[in-house]
């Protein structure tokens, strides 16, 4: 292990704070006030990699000023208009990817850049037996983990999931998601994230309690998939759905297997809602009871290779 909890912590927390920090009134974290806050210049050119930050030939020269470090982005891949970057919002935020891209590799740069920052990763002596390949693939383990932080801040995640919110569903997720500019993946491990970081609290709001969000896709031949990652599962006493655990393990699942009522979306039919038993219980016993629950699935277009969350929302109890 290279880095030690306190600092990915530290990270986090750096992580976190630049997202509140540069987050306009609507909680949207720009690409340009990403950049800003990073001294980097974005520029689009052809490369073999999706993108790469690099130190400007001229830094030395520049001292103090901005725009010290150089964001290359493939222009192969993205195209955009200078005006699209300029006037990017909550209402018009760039492709989901680009962004995940840019926040990517902005946090990439803490690794080498962390004091600049107010923090310190300088890492400890490295094994004899640990390869610089090792030390790269962690930094872009932590990297893809924590980049979240920064497109989905917590004064965005407050908006959209407020105390008053009582249920999580699919369309209310993917008009977050759309409003902060980000992948359904993106906000699925920014959920997570709350287990960890932050004050602790918001992930005590009833719409995150009892329920189990995922991602599915649209096969070839008409199934629909469901994903294994990313998951957020949180229900009482551990007692999840067997299939969120299975899921896991499995990586994916034919959706048809959670119900045959052919009125159903997963089974062809039109209906995106629907009351199901399941079995429950926790890792080691994951059949140890029954959980009565809502299934819901975003409305959607079912074309091959498209993409939809799902909600597992347990309606017995709380």
């Amino acid at each position: 292990m290279t880095f030690s909890r306190a600092h990915v912590d530290a990270w986090a927390e750096a992580c976190s704070a630049m997202g509140n920090e540069i987050a306009d009134a609507d909680g949207f974290v720009a690409v340009r006030a990403l950049l800003r806050r990073f001294d980097a210049k974005l520029v689009l050119r052809p490369l073999l990699v999706e993108a790469m930050l690099c130190e400007a030939a001229d830094a030395r020269d520049l001292g103090s000023a901005t725009e010290r470090w150089r964001l290359l982005v493939d222009s192969d891949k993205y195209t955009f208009t200078e005006n699209a970057l300029t006037e990017e919002g909550s209402s018009a935020p760039l492709p989901s990817r680009f962004r995940n891209t840019i926040a990517h590799e902005l946090t990439h740069s803490l690794a080498f850049r962390a004091k600049e920052f107010g923090i310190d990763l300088t890492l400890p002596a490295a094994r004899g037996n640990q390869k610089p390949s090792d030390v790269v693939k962690e930094v872009e383990r932590h990297t893809e983990k924590l980049s979240p932080l920064l497109l989905a801040p917590e004064r965005a995640l407050d908006g959209w999931f407020p105390h008053t919110l009582e249920r999580l569903t699919p369309d209310h997720l993917t008009a977050a998601r759309r409003s902060m500019g980000i992948s359904r993946f993106v906000l699925i491990q920014r959920l997570n994230l709350l287990r960890s970081y932050g004050d602790g609290r918001m992930i005590e709001r009833r719409c995150f309690r009892n329920v189990a969000v995922g991602v599915g896709s649209w096969a070839r031949d008409g199934r629909a998939v469901l994903k294994g990652w990313p998951l957020f599962v949180r229900f009482d006493n551990n007692e999840s759905p067997a299939f969120a655990s299975a899921l896991r393990r499995a990586k994916s699942m034919d959706a048809s297997m959670l119900t045959s009522d052919p009125s159903f979306v997963f089974n062809g039919g039109d209906a995106h809602a629907i009351a199901l038993e399941v079995p429950a219980g926790t890792e080691k016993n994951p059949e140890s009871t029954t959980l009565r629950l809502e299934l819901l699935v975003e409305n959607s277009k079912r074309r091959t290779g498209g993409s939809f969350y799902f909600a597992a929302r347990r309606v017995d109890g709380t």
